[in-house]
């Protein structure tokens, strides 16, 4: 087995406690949103949570490809996570003046 497949081996077992222990409070919900979407693109599947995100070649933030986009905001809030347009905005840097 080689060394990514064991990564992938490893972050997949994980998935259920990392679930388990944001549902019971003793785990970010926002880090097992981020550890789901890493499996799912190790697998080459689209993320469910629009986590993690990737820079455009102009430097912005966005979502890379994620399922059912129109969806998004409603999986995220059933979750407890914040809506995207909330969660980009927390991801930009200040400007000057706050």
């Amino acid at each position: 087995m080689t060394c990514g497949e064991q990564r992938r081996k490893t972050s997949r077992n994980l998935l259920p406690a990392n679930a388990g222990a944001a549902g019971a409070g003793q785990a970010s919900k926002d880090e097992a949103a981020l550890l789901f979407g890493v499996v799912r693109v190790r697998e080459g599947k689209p993320r469910r949570y629009g986590t993690p995100v990737r820079r455009a070649p102009d430097g912005a933030i966005e979502l890379a490809p994620t399922e059912d986009a129109d969806g998004l905001d409603e999986r995220r809030a059933a979750i407890g996570l914040p809506s995207v347009k909330q969660f980009l905005e927390s991801l930009k840097p200040p400007t000057d003046g706050q």
